[in-house]
């Protein structure tokens, strides 16, 4: 702060006009002038010297290199007049005695421009690390589905600079909507993102209710929708709409929970119901196909489960996620498991065909495995009249008690005519 510019402004002000004026004027008979003069010199340099002090308490610019230009005009022109108000202020204190309302008055003016200073710099040091984390949560994917639409379009764009603010006495700042409506930065809505820790914790128990090989019973089922229910509530409504809205299990989250129930605070123990129904459906589908799995590998099919190598993670088929089981023979059909028990074999050309029973019953797996082998081996001697399907139909009218082995190899003989 230059201070030899405040001293010449402060000697320039009316109350320090004409010192020597005011010592003749002031001075009556038998006032020794000299002495009198040296008293007011010593008062003036008091008071220049407190107007100095609180001089050098003026707060000072922050760096606005980092603010956005388009805010820049507005910060400086607020800086600019926080600063005149400053030193008028400092100036006039000299005017009035300590404790007074006057000298009070002007002590809380500085004070709140330098309050107000400090106040603006917090903010757009709140705005940067706000518009840091948005931007990179958005391009990367990590933000919630959950979220309100309207509240994630204001988010962008307040941090997308989009919005012209509006700077109060106060130092707060404000962004002005298009229908003239200003959002303080203090009230803009928080955003959640998704909430990975619950939904790998829900893979991590439905691919370990798969492997158990186990069906649900009461206790078992019991244990899990507990679990969803605490999983829920620890983690509150991002927890809620994450869980309802994000590809954790289904592409879109889940349908049947409408926005308006997710966002009605008087819906949520229904909110809460349908999900945990959901999930232990995905749950119950485990079970079911991890079961069958484990009866078709010890009943001897010739595709037994050691043939097949569950891929990792959800596969998806448009907007349906399925599980991918591949045949170690790349000539030999893979198996897709969908979400809601279905099951598919999967041709190396493409061609898909749905297991009877979507694979819940042991005879009916072991026979379209089997089945599906004949075919593969069979598909270039299948000239004849006769389907595989047809021969292997054939196959177990005429020989009701026989294996799926046995039935696999009548249906090659009749296909080839033997």
């Amino acid at each position: 702060m230059n201070t030899q510019l405040v001293k010449g402004a402060a000697y320039a002000a009316d109350k320090f006009n004409d010192l020597g004026g005011a010592v003749n004027r002031g001075a009556g008979p038998g006032i020794d002038r000299q002495a009198l003069a040296a008293q007011r010199k010593a008062q003036a340099r008091e008071d220049e010297a407190k107007v100095e002090g609180y001089m050098r308490s003026m707060p000072a610019d922050f760096d606005v290199s980092q603010i956005p230009q388009k805010y820049r005009e507005n910060i400086s022109k607020f800086l600019t007049d926080g600063k005149k108000q400053y030193a008028n202020a400092a100036m006039n204190i000299g005017d009035y005695e300590v404790g007074s309302d006057g000298y009070i008055e002007m002590v809380s003016r500085m004070n709140k421009v330098k309050n107000s200073f400090h106040n603006l710099k917090t903010q757009f040091d709140q705005f940067g690390a706000g518009k840091k984390d948005l931007t990179n949560d958005m391009l990367e994917g990590m933000y919630s589905k959950g979220n309100d639409p309207d509240e994630i379009s204001l988010l962008t764009s307040v941090y997308t600079d989009e919005l012209d603010i509006q700077i109060g006495e106060d130092g707060n700042i404000g962004f002005m909507g298009g229908d003239g409506s200003i959002t303080n930065l203090g009230d803009l809505p928080d955003y959640f993102n998704k909430d990975y820790t619950s939904g790998d914790a829900i893979m991590s128990m439905a691919n370990g209710i798969y492997k158990s090989g186990n069906p649900l019973n009461n206790s078992t089922r019991m244990m899990y929708e507990n679990k969803l229910y605490q999983m829920i509530e620890r983690g509150g409504i991002p927890t809620l709409k994450s869980l309802a809205r994000d590809d954790f299990f289904n592409r879109g989250g889940i349908p049947s929970i409408t926005d308006e129930e997710l966002n009605d605070p008087m819906q949520r123990d229904a909110v809460e119901k349908k999900l945990v129904d959901f999930y232990m459906g995905v749950f119950n589908t485990h079970a079911k196909n991890g079961a069958a799995n484990r009866v078709a590998n010890s009943g001897g099919s010739s595709s037994s489960q050691s043939d097949y190598r569950l891929v990792d993670g959800n596969q998806w088929d448009g907007d349906v996620s399925y599980r991918l089981y591949k045949h170690k023979d790349p000539t030999k059909p893979d198996v897709w498991t969908y979400g809601d028990g279905t099951r598919y074999y999967v041709y190396p050309d493409g061609t898909k065909k749905k297991m009877s029973g979507g694979g819940g019953s042991n005879e009916t797996t072991q026979e379209e495995t089997q089945s599906s082998n004949t075919e593969t081996e069979t598909s270039n001697d299948s000239a004849g009249t006769m389907t595989v399907k047809e021969a292997y139909k054939l196959a177990k009218e005429q020989n009701p008690g026989a294996s799926p082995k046995e039935l696999a190899a009548i249906a090659q003989k009749l296909i080839k005519g033997n």
